[in-house]
């Protein structure tokens, strides 16, 4: 007999990775993989959900949800270099709590996403699993749960179009599946 000592963290996270695998095996997958923003002036609001972009002016603006699987519904998401900034919008689509699987959508240059998701760790859910004032950290969303919204602005500037940007959940144990990539078009 085998015998494990785990934190209610670690038990949470095992506990909902269960649910959301046995769930998933139900559900076909998420089918809209990217999403591309570009610049055009005096975009019009509806109120219909949003399967492009739509800017004004030089703000680009990208939406993306995630649900109870552990998963964006976008591998990727393309934004134009004349953006002068990014407003993304992040829609968790499921309906457990935070604590059981919060999702936050985080920017960082690919090579630093490994050492930002390791060392937030500690930093625990009051901060979303993300080290207050990193300064390898580009954007961030806060940490929310089934049905919630979350909405960040970054700027472009000093982003370059030829660097490698990933996007990612930092709740412990979704890294590896909520995961995507963020590219700047010339």
């Amino acid at each position: 007999m085998t015998v494990r000592i785990m934190s209610k963290a670690t038990i949470g996270v095992v506990v909902t990775f269960v649910l959301a695998t046995s769930a998933h095996a139900n559900k076909p997958a998420a089918a809209k993989q990217s999403e591309t923003s570009k610049p055009s002036a005096g975009a019009a609001q509806t109120n219909k959900p949003a399967k492009t972009t739509k800017s004004a002016g030089k703000v680009c603006e990208l939406r993306i949800n995630s649900n109870d699987m552990m998963q964006f519904d976008k591998k990727k998401l393309t934004v134009a270099a004349t953006c002068q900034r990014v407003r993304l919008v992040l829609h968790h689509t499921g309906k457990l709590p935070k604590a059981a699987m919060g999702h936050n959508w985080v920017l960082t240059k690919a090579a630093d996403k490994t050492a930002v998701v390791a060392a937030g760790v500690s930093a625990g859910l009051k901060n979303g699993y993300l080290l207050p004032d990193d300064k390898r950290i580009i954007a961030k969303t806060t940490m929310i749960g089934g049905g919630e919204k979350t909405t960040v602005e970054f700027s472009l500037a000093g982003l370059q179009a030829q660097e490698s940007y990933n996007y990612f959940c930092t709740f412990p144990g979704h890294v590896g599946l909520m995961t995507g990539e963020f590219i700047i078009i010339k």
